[in-house]
């Protein structure tokens, strides 16, 4: 059987934290692609607009937020956030697909989570 793959793309705006690294609270423009995968069965593997608007409800509890603060850690980097998205949408995503990526992507580069 084939193995699918669905993917969603959405924007958030977060505030990081990285003094040990050098980087002041800074702020960054995140575009977080998304993907399930899974065995299709019946018509598609998973509704495109439901992933969508699971990714913007996670991403919406952190936009123009600290990360570090939503967190509650010290520091918070684009890691940070990748693996937050990841565990959230595994949460609520059902036992049909898996989550199999999450990336962010910034002008200078892309951090991904192959989950």
């Amino acid at each position: 059987m084939n193995a699918w793959e669905v993917c969603v793309s959405s924007w958030v705006n977060v505030i990081l934290r990285l003094g040990s690294k050098g980087y002041p609270l800074h702020g960054h423009d995140v575009l977080i692609n998304a993907c399930v995968r899974g065995s299709r069965r019946g018509i598609f593997l998973y509704d495109i607009e439901e992933l969508k608007n699971k990714l913007e409800s996670i991403l919406g509890k952190l936009n123009y937020s600290d990360l570090a603060v939503v967190l509650d850690v010290r520091e918070a980097s684009l890691e940070d956030l990748v693996l937050y998205v990841c565990n959230q949408l595994k949460k609520i995503i059902n036992n049909d697909v898996e989550v199999s990526l999450v990336e962010a992507k910034i002008p200078s580069g892309s951090i991904r989570l192959y989950c």
